[in-house]
């Protein structure tokens, strides 16, 4: 069975949010780009793994102009099990 992330609208806009808190105009996203947070390839493994994963900003995407972070908890996320074998989805 796979385990990966998936996000409601309601989990997108709150990750989008604490992007948006550290990020520059430029560098605003929208709900519907909240998929771009979750691209690092380490993301759902962290979360899954961990519980917990960082995304880092960097410099030149910041209001400061300095990397910045956030914290993204397992409980911010849905974790979604894929039962290929019998091929359905189980939320």
């Amino acid at each position: 069975m796979k385990e990966y992330i998936t996000i409601t609208r309601s989990q997108a806009k709150n990750l989008v949010n604490k992007w948006n808190d550290l990020a520059n105009d430029r560098n605003q996203l929208t709900i519907d780009q909240a998929h771009l947070i979750m691209a690092n390839p380490s993301f759902d493994e962290e979360l899954i793994k961990d519980g917990v994963t960082s995304v880092e900003l960097r410099g030149l995407k910041t209001v400061t102009g300095n990397p910045a972070t956030f914290t993204v908890w397992l409980d911010d996320v849905c974790l979604t099990m894929d039962d290929t074998t019998l091929g359905w989805v189980a939320l």
